[in-house]
């Protein structure tokens, strides 16, 4: 009894001890206030491999799911503009936490607040690389089946700060606090994409089995849209014309090319959208062949060989999340309808124009580019299968024509979907 009694109080002395070994190695990094580092201990003990997700999680799981594809593309759209930036400054960027918040942190933070969905719960990012390996920003309290997400993304972002860690070790280079200058920004900033990539990873396989193991009343699953268009106008005069002494020829060459990629995601008949949008339109006017110079070095100082070309160009992309909405009906025919409205949202670009001169008297030339914003996407599809009233799977795909299709316009849709009911009750 007296033995079990001394072994017991040797493990709880242990174990205390061990504790303040660890607050004390805590409290030693720099840079970081007492709560700051208490809540860290509390961001190290999400189990990865606890999994606890049930159907009631399917619709914050595909909320996340969205806002981990708007973290992704905040974090691609980051690596052009460092990319720009360093060409520009001839020179590679290394890691500040200033700069990661201005091309990553803070871009990511805005894109997942615009693509939040109040109703879900409010997530926090793993933030700025830390000199001890945990992520500068703690989750609120989540649900089990979120955590483990968030302990995948973190696990992996830790995972890369650790290596270069012991690779700053070899190098005889001990404090903790210089192993992140010594690297580049683009660095740190693929470490965050593979981080939210395997996230996203966990997030599609909790989706797609608990979409084929919970029982939904209504209509429940993936309806894919692809959606391309294209419009072209060519404008110029006419074959028969015979154009009078010194007239210009003018002719006008527009291109229009719209797209949109989404996934749908039904539960219980709430459509929940998540894809990307472009827009794209090209403009080409041409001018020829002569034009009157005062400043010409002929003799008569008149008419000279002359030519014009500008080119007005406009691209904007961006993520579409917001309106979708999906309804079945089935037809007298034995066949069943699906109709889809694809989420919009706002996409950012550059518009171009790059005007230019021929000829003796050509003016300089002009080249300007400024950036943009719009709303793309929002387009709509309608595929069709064979299927009863009675049917509690639909199983199809489809490449419908569009309700309208405008002179000059070409427009191709592609549409997969699977989706489940439970019989009535």
């Amino acid at each position: 009894m007296i033995a079990n009694r001394w072994l017991s109080s040797s493990r709880l002395v242990v174990a205390g001890f061990a504790t303040l070994f660890v607050l004390a190695a805590l409290l030693s990094w720099p840079r970081l206030s007492i709560l700051q580092k208490l809540m860290k201990v509390r961001a190290m003990n999400v189990d990865p491999q606890s999994n606890e997700c049930k159907c009631a999680d399917l619709p914050a799981l595909i909320n996340r799911r969205r806002e981990v594809t708007a973290a992704i593309n905040a974090i691609d759209k980051g690596l052009s503009q460092l990319e720009a930036d360093e060409k520009a400054a001839n020179k590679i960027f290394a890691y500040t936490d200033f700069d990661y918040s201005k091309y990553f942190s803070d871009p990511i933070e805005q894109s997942i607040s615009a693509t939040h969905d109040r109703s879900s719960q409010q997530m926090a990012e793993p933030g700025n690389f830390t000199v001890d390996c945990v992520p500068s920003v703690v989750a609120p309290d989540i649900s089990t089946c979120l955590a483990r997400g968030v302990a995948i993304n973190e696990g992996s972002r830790k995972k890369f700060c650790e290596s270069k860690i012991r690779t700053q070790t070899a190098l005889g280079i001990l404090t903790p606090s210089d192993w992140r200058p010594r690297y580049p920004l683009e660095n740190m900033a693929v470490a965050a994409r593979q981080g939210y990539l395997a996230e996203r990873s966990y997030l599609n396989e909790q989706i797609d089995g608990l979409l084929s193991t919970c029982k939904f009343r209504s209509w429940s699953g993936e309806v894919t849209v692809t959606y391309t268009s294209e419009t072209k106008f060519n404008q110029g005069p006419k074959p028969d014309a015979q154009p009078g002494p010194h007239q210009n020829r003018r002719t006008e060459e527009t291109t229009i090319n719209e797209s949109e990629q989404t996934v749908i995601t039904l539960v219980d008949g709430i459509a929940v959208g998540e894809g990307t949008a472009d827009y794209s339109k090209r403009q080409e006017d041409h001018e020829e062949p002569e034009i009157w110079c005062h400043a010409s070095t002929r003799p008569d100082k008149a008419w000279v060989s002359w030519s014009r070309t500008a080119i007005n160009s406009y691209q904007v992309s961006g993520s579409v999340f917001r309106g979708p909405n999906v309804s079945v009906s089935f037809n007298q025919d034995g066949t069943y309808t699906i109709s889809a409205g694809l989420p919009s949202g706002m996409g950012s670009g550059t518009s171009s124009t790059d005007i230019s001169e021929t000829g003796e008297c050509a003016a300089k030339a002009i080249r300007s580019s400024n950036t943009t914003s719009m709303r793309v996407g929002g387009f709509h599809a309608k595929g069709k299968g064979p299927g009863k009233q009675s049917d509690l799977i639909l199983d199809g795909n489809d490449n419908p024509k569009p309700d309208v299709q405008p002179r000059n316009t070409t427009t191709t849709i592609t549409m997969h979907w699977h989706l489940k009911r439970s019989p009535p009750q």
